[in-house]
Parts: C-alpha cells; sequence; structure tokens
C-alpha cells in the first residue's frame, strides 16, 4: 500500500520554552544575526551539534543539552516510541531564506533521509521578531529539532534520491555526514553513529621550495 501524505508528512510537536530557555535561545539567536550571518545561511543550522560551523560563536553544548533533555525527549517517545534519534536542528527565521509557513511544516518529510517516515519536529518559540514594514506581521522566533524513531534507517548514500533533493535545496549543509544522537531508547535499525563526529587533525605543511 502506498504511503499517503500523512503517513511520510513527519508531526509537529510544539514545546513551550521556559524563561531560562527562551533567555538563552534569544541570546545565541541575537550573537549570530550580529556576526553578519544574513548572507551564510548555514549559521542558523546544526545548533545542537558542537562540531558545526556555528559552534565557533555560540554555546552548542547547551543547545544540545535542551534537545537532549527530558521535556523533549518525553514528548517524542509519545508520537514515536521509546527508541529515538536527534540529528538535526534550525534556528528561524534564517534572514538567508524564504519565509516558512504554517503550511510548509506539514511537508517537512524532505529534511528526513530516512527509509521509514517516522519522523517528529520540535518546535520551540523562544521570541518574536517585528518587522521594519509599518503593518508587517510579527515572526515567531524559534528553535527547530528533528528527530526520527531509531526502528528507521539514517540514509547517508549521496546518490540516494532524498539525499539528492536536499543537496540540491540546501548545498550548504551535508545531511550525508550529521552526526547522530540516540537520545533514547535503542538503534534498531543499525544506524552508522560514528560519522559526524571525527574532528580533522591539525597537521603541519611543508615550506615550499624556490
Amino acid at each position: 500500500m502506498p504511503a499517503t501524505e500523512r503517513d511520510v508528512a513527519p508531526i509537529v510537536v510544539e514545546i513551550e520554552a521556559g524563561d531560562d530557555w527562551s533567555g538563552f535561545l534569544r541570546r545565541q539567536y541575537a550573537t549570530i544575526l550580529a556576526s553578519g550571518a544574513a548572507n551564510r545561511p548555514w549559521l542558523f543550522w546544526e545548533l545542537h551539534n558542537p562540531w558545526s560551523r556555528v559552534a565557533a560563536m555560540i554555546d552548542s553544548w547547551q543547545v544540545l543539552d535542551i534537545c537532549q533533555s527530558g521535556t523533549i525527549v518525553d514528548a517524542v517517545t509519545k508520537v514515536i516510541g521509546d527508541d529515538v534519534v536527534l540529528f538535526d536542528s534550525q534556528a528561524l527565521p534564517n534572514p538567508g531564506l524564504d519565509a516558512f509557513d504554517d503550511v510548509a511544516w506539514q511537508h517537512d518529510d524532505t529534511f528526513f533521509p530516512i527509509d521509514e517516515p517516522t519522523g517528529v519536529v520540535v518546535r520551540i518559540p523562544f521570541g518574536i521578531e517585528y518587522g521594519r514594514d509599518e503593518g508587517a506581521a510579527p515572526v515567531h522566533q524559534e528553535l527547530v529539532v528533528r528527530y526520527f524513531s531509531a526502528s528507521s534507517l539514517y540514509l547517508r548514500d549521496p546518490q540516494h534520491p532524498k539525499q539528492q533533493r536536499l543537496m540540491e535545496l540546501y548545498p550548504w549543509i551535508n545531511y550525508t555526514t550529521l552526526p547522530l544522537w540516540l537520545v533514547s531508547g535503542e538503534d534498531r535499525a543499525g544506524n552508522d553513529f560514528v560519522t559526524g563526529f571525527a574532528t580533522k587533525p591539525g597537521r603541519w605543511t611543508r615550506a615550499r621550495s624556490g
């Protein structure tokens, strides 16, 4: 039986951020904006990943703690069961991208290169951004975190159609090498939890002669 749109689209869960989370996330978001990141959309990705490019300017370890917190993981397990993998996060709005609207979240499966449709999108609003134009509607600032059931396999093959689609849409993020975190239960699909965690070692270079 072919998958229906309901089967494929990830389930969206909204978590209310307390004062501590909200204040912390607003500071991280402001730091990214202050860096002149409007033309560098990748800086709004992988906020939870201490090995990402944005980790040089924000506290990614603390963001990771939020993503692994009992409050969020418990909400996710109620939707997809006890075996849960964390793999992606974004801060929105991203000035380097077109605006996301509520309808777009119903088709967020593009961001899930997995073999079975078991994704959950957690939205954590932490502030409101007011447009400079008079009458412009305010935009909610939020951390978006993506999880999937550990009964699904994360597809790292760059030739897979799902990875090809991600490369076409977001060439600045290599979804084939994102690190995975098992935040609850057991891995039941043989996922690769090694890729993405190895940092490149420093090395000496030889001076070129003449």
